[in-house]
């Protein structure tokens, strides 16, 4: 979780390249930091460890923290436009589910009035 919370791309490659033999979960929820390691970069605004976590094989894009709320939703509510639209060109990227308020990523973006976002998501809802 470190190596994301300082954007330390090449050690989040090699830790999720050995994975397999130490048993690292790149899905796991930490409470300390009320999220996944996908999660944390778009908190700290890391599009490009965002890019490859969320290409990463068996990464849960759609995975909730314990409020219920999904990376993309995050990202919505931050407006963060470029990370939007790297999420929604995801594989398997759900925008319409919904946190445990009832809201979607999209009404999360019209919430805290990000324009931009609101777009790319009206856009890829109508694909």
């Amino acid at each position: 979780m470190y190596a994301v919370a300082f954007e330390h791309a090449a050690v989040i490659e090699h830790l999720l390249t050995v994975s397999h033999i130490d048993g690292i979960d790149v899905n796991v929820i930490d409470d300390g930091f009320l999220g996944t390691a996908l999660i944390r970069a778009v908190g700290n605004g890391h599009t490009a460890v965002v890019k490859l976590l969320s290409a990463w094989p068996g990464i849960d894009v759609n995975v909730k923290n314990e409020f219920g709320t999904t990376v993309l939703m995050y990202a919505a509510q931050m407006g963060q436009e470029a990370v939007v639209a790297q999420l929604l060109a995801t594989a398997g990227i759900d925008a319409t589910t919904r946190d445990d308020d009832g809201r979607t990523a999209l009404m999360h973006a019209e919430r805290y009035e990000h324009a931009a976002v609101v777009k790319l998501l009206r856009n890829f809802a109508q694909d």
